[in-house]
């Protein structure tokens, strides 16, 4: 009888402490600085980790995985799990692990479904910083974990106000941080998307940000001009450049658009065909889904824009 009730005892107990652990966890989301190529839709994120947990002497007969859901309260074993991640790999600076958004109320994704997906060590190649200049972000701030002495002198700039994840991981590039992709076949990440008009990506466009934007391309193409293969990725940036020119073309405010225009002329020889696309927009600013249509068509003739030629290719 002693042992019963010493076992159901135990049980109440576990119930009460899970219980617990539950209600802490639900009282707090982890939200996100930036980017996503789909920084595009307006988001939130709750951030869950599940990381494989390599077998040791003491823990020879374990086996499985570790899922986390929540707040500090799972602080100490994320970081004992990342400890672990980066004692393997000692040259490793920064590394990635897979990732992808999923809008509120709707179903958790799958690693293997269709869309999105960051941190994917078989989606990418070597040259990171041709696939971020190009928008087309690899990974993002908050699916990484970083070795803290190899960060400390990389400041997050404050004057951006968008692309922020952007702006911290392209200095980590530039300063030659090694960076590696997990190998992992499962998604250690999860990105809740849930529309709210005060999120920092609900408009990339208002006064504050365009003068960011400004501020932030600038700042970029400067410091692409010292690298030894700058004119090579200023021409890949080039697409960044117009994806941001598209999104002041939807807010049809002339004045930001033609402060972007004087911007591009500094770095690039397209005045006449970005003037030509502003009109032409302006003219159509009543009728969104005609405004995007031309869009569509005249960036992918004017500019060779493949995002656009692939979106026209796709519905054809």
């Amino acid at each position: 009888m002693r042992v019963r009730h010493s076992k159901l005892l135990a049980l109440i107990g576990a119930g009460i402490l899970a219980v617990t652990t539950l209600v802490a966890c639900g009282n707090s989301d982890a939200t996100t600085a930036q980017l996503s190529v789909a920084e595009s839709s307006a988001a939130e994120s709750t951030v869950a980790a599940s990381s494989e947990v390599a077998s040791t002497e003491t823990t020879a007969g374990l086996s499985g995985s570790i899922s986390m859901v929540g707040s500090t309260s799972m602080e100490k074993l994320a970081n004992a799990l990342s400890e672990a991640f980066m004692e393997e790999h000692p040259d490793v600076e920064y590394a990635s692990f897979p990732a992808r958004a999923f809008w509120e109320k709707s179903k958790l994704p799958s690693y293997d479904d269709n869309g999105q997906i960051w941190g994917d060590h078989c989606k990418y190649g070597k040259d990171l910083l041709a696939s971020f200049l190009r928008a087309d972000y690899p990974f993002s701030t908050w699916n990484n974990i970083y070795r803290k002495a190899s960060i400390e002198k990389i400041e997050w700039d404050e004057q951006v106000k968008i692309y922020t994840d952007f702006s911290f991981i392209l200095p980590c590039i530039f300063a030659g941080l090694q960076h590696a992709f997990s190998e992992l076949k499962e998604l250690d990440y999860y990105y809740r998307m849930a529309y709210n008009s005060n999120n920092m990506c609900a408009s990339f466009v208002s006064d504050e940000k365009c003068e960011s934007t400004l501020y932030l391309f600038d700042k970029i193409i400067l410091e692409l001009h010292k690298h030894s293969l700058g004119k090579k990725y200023i021409k890949i940036f080039r697409e960044f450049v117009l994806l941001h020119y598209e999104r002041l073309i939807y807010e049809n405010n002339k004045q930001h658009i033609d402060e972007f225009i004087s911007f591009c002329d500094k770095h690039y020889k397209m005045h006449k065909r970005l003037k030509f696309m502003s009109f032409l927009s302006l003219m159509f600013k009543k009728n969104r889904k005609l405004q995007k249509g031309i869009t569509y068509c005249f960036f992918s003739i004017l500019f060779g824009y493949t995002r656009y030629i692939k979106i026209i290719l796709s519905r054809v």
